[in-house]
């Protein structure tokens, strides 16, 4: 397990994480309802990180083993995201890491403070995974 503290500012209610592969063609750039709703948008080596405001972040990104046990008492809302890491070096707003190639499941977790402001969390292993699942979904 290795963790992470990332600085990082939100635009447009979200948080981008990208491979170096990612060249721009695809991505979170057309938000639907449904991913609003999930925090969550994905393309090919790239997804993106739903937040309720637009401000500077403190996030720790912890790189697993193994998956982590979903918290669902402890988060308001928690969604899986598949990921593709082609070339093990990844962004996540501006912050460069690298990790092993490969798949992965992202984890975003959500814990809300007030109408305005929250806090994330952001979790990492090797996996595969279809599509988005959201283990907990945030009331409105």
């Amino acid at each position: 397990m290795k963790n992470y503290k990332l600085e990082l500012y939100s635009d447009f209610n979200q948080i981008l994480l990208s491979d170096e592969e990612w060249e721009g063609d695809d991505g979170p750039t057309n938000w639907t309802d449904k991913n609003i709703n999930e925090f969550a948008c994905k393309g090919t080596y790239i997804v993106g990180l739903g937040v309720i405001e637009n401000d500077d972040h403190i996030i720790t990104l912890t790189l697993h083993d193994n998956p982590p046990f979903a918290d669902v008492d402890l988060w308001d809302h928690i969604v899986d995201i598949p990921f593709k890491a082609p070339s093990g070096e990844i962004y996540i707003g501006d912050e460069g890491i690298e990790i092993p190639k490969g798949e992965y499941v992202v984890r975003w977790s959500i814990k809300k403070l007030n109408e305005d402001s929250a806090e994330y969390k952001l979790d990492m292993w090797s996996g595969h995974l279809n599509d988005i699942t959201v283990h907990k979904q945030l009331k409105k």
